[in-house]
C-alpha cells in the first residue's frame, strides 16, 4: 500500500511554533471527526504569541468518553512543543512556583487529558516512561492530580 504522502522527520523539524501547532489541532480535527463528531470541537489560538493560559490545542467533544486510540479523553489539553522536553522542562511547563499550573489543575479536575508534543524528542519506551514520570510527579501535589490523563 502506498501512502497519499510521506513525511519524514527532517520535514517536520523544519516546521515553525505556529505550523507545529497547526498541524497538531488539523490532526486532532481528523481524528475527532473520524469518530463521528464535528472539527469544531478543536480549538486553538493560531497565534504562539496570543494569551493562552498554557494551552496550544483544546478538544472539547460533548459526550461523556471519547477513546480514539490517540485522544483518551473528550476534554483534552495538547502542548505543542518544537523543541526537546527533558524531565527540568516538563516540571518547568507545569509547575507554577512549584504548585500545578491554574490550567492544567482545572483540567485534572474535569477529569481531562493533558498531552505533551515535542517534535524533536525521539521516544524509546524508556525515554516515553522518563517523561511520563516527570509528568506524573508534576502532578502528585495537586489533589485532583490523579484523575488526569496524561501522555508524551
Amino acid at each position: 500500500m502506498v501512502a497519499i504522502f510521506d513525511i519524514e522527520k527532517d520535514d517536520l523539524l523544519r516546521l515553525s511554533d505556529l505550523q507545529l501547532e497547526e498541524l497538531i489541532a488539523r490532526l486532532a480535527e481528523a481524528e475527532v471527526a473520524a469518530h463521528g463528531h464535528s472539527p469544531a470541537y478543536v480549538n486553538w489560538s493560531g497565534s504562539i504569541n496570543a494569551p493562552d493560559g498554557g494551552i496550544d490545542i483544546h478538544v472539547q467533544v460533548p459526550v461523556e468518553q471519547l477513546k480514539t486510540g490517540f485522544l483518551e479523553r473528550s476534554n483534552t489539553i495538547l502542548q505543542a512543543k518544537k523543541h526537546s522536553m527533558s524531565k527540568a522542562s516538563i516540571s518547568k511547563e507545569m509547575l507554577t512556583d512549584g504548585q500545578l499550573s491554574p490550567t492544567i489543575s482545572e483540567q485534572a479536575a474535569r477529569g481531562g487529558s493533558y498531552i505533551i508534543v515535542s517534535l524533536e524528542d525521539n521516544c524509546s519506551p524508556l525515554m516515553k516512561e522518563d517523561r511520563l514520570q516527570a509528568m506524573q510527579d508534576a502532578v502528585a501535589g495537586d489533589p485532583n492530580g490523579g484523575n488526569l490523563h496524561l501522555d508524551f
